[in-house]
């Protein structure tokens, strides 16, 4: 994957010399991407590069149009508290809690981030869980 980031125009003509070659790297990313799996993968290869706001914001994208994956909500509440935005990742631990995630899930969650609050209680920026 880490062909798909250039540093420069010069560089993304020497890692891709044809527009074919290019515009199939930007589709495969793009495919990859838009899968549980995908998101996952990837989220875990920019956290393992210690790229945490990357995999952070690769999970948002993806929870934007697939909310109610708890495998990517479990991640991105994770990712959240890792990189100390725990209000957010509890937050979004609590949305967990309200759709009735597997303890799995919830326990990942809290590891992370400490105990959960009832979502009921929990309001952030006017925004229910």
């Amino acid at each position: 994957m880490g062909a798909a980031f250039v540093g420069s125009p010069a560089q993304a003509q020497a890692d891709f010399p044809d527009e074919t070659a290019r515009a199939s790297v930007i589709e495969a990313s793009l495919d990859r991407l838009s899968t549980e799996q995908g998101v996952l993968g990837f989220a875990g290869e920019l956290a393992a590069m210690n790229d945490l706001s990357g995999a952070a914001t690769a999970l948002e994208a993806f929870l934007l149009a697939n909310e109610n994956s708890e495998a990517v909500r479990t991640q991105y509440a994770v990712t959240l508290c890792r990189l100390d935005d725990v209000e957010a990742g509890k937050f979004e631990g609590a949305k967990l809690l309200s759709m009735k995630a597997s303890t799995r899930s919830i326990d990942a969650v809290t590891a992370a981030c400490g105990q959960l609050t009832d979502p009921a209680k929990l309001a952030l920026g006017g925004e229910q869980p």
